[in-house]
């Protein structure tokens, strides 16, 4: 009996995969589709989690679970990049984490503002080499938005 249930859930599974590839392929759900494949693919990692913390002996599932946890992040990283990035007016934007910054030992502090913003707050006697060195952990890259797609 719980051998079908499986069978059943993995065939709707496939037919929901097939019918999103097919939306995503004509243009349907637009940049929805990305929100939709961070959600499946963070619910099944959670799944493959929870199926090993409910029995130790299927060690096996945490290494599906970890993957498409990853995928999830993957997907939702570029996602956000293209949000934020949507924000800047600029051709060119400079990236970087706040784990970046954070590790160069400054406080990161999410701000109010138009689009996302985050403070680095530095210290009053700030020196030019700190800054250089702040400015270097930037990588600089392309804006991926296009300019007539950016908030104005």
């Amino acid at each position: 009996m719980e051998n079908s249930r499986i069978s059943i859930g993995v065939a709707i599974a496939l037919i929901v995969a097939g019918v999103l590839f097919l939306l995503r392929n004509f243009g349907i759900l637009g940049p929805v589709i990305n929100l939709v494949w961070i959600v499946l693919f963070a619910a099944g990692g959670v799944t493959f989690l929870w199926v090993y913390a409910a029995n130790h002996e299927r060690w096996w599932a945490i290494i599906p679970g970890f993957a498409l946890l990853g995928l999830a992040a993957v997907i939702g990283f570029g996602e956000t990049l293209g949000a934020l990035a949507g924000w800047c007016q600029n051709n060119r934007i400079g990236v970087t984490t706040a784990g970046a910054i954070r590790a160069l030992g400054y406080k990161v502090e999410i701000t109010r503002g138009k689009g996302f913003h985050a403070t680095v707050v530095v210290p009053r006697d700030w020196s030019p080499a700190a800054a250089r060195r702040l400015a270097e952990s930037f990588e600089d890259r392309e804006n991926p938005v296009a300019r007539a797609e950016r908030h104005t």
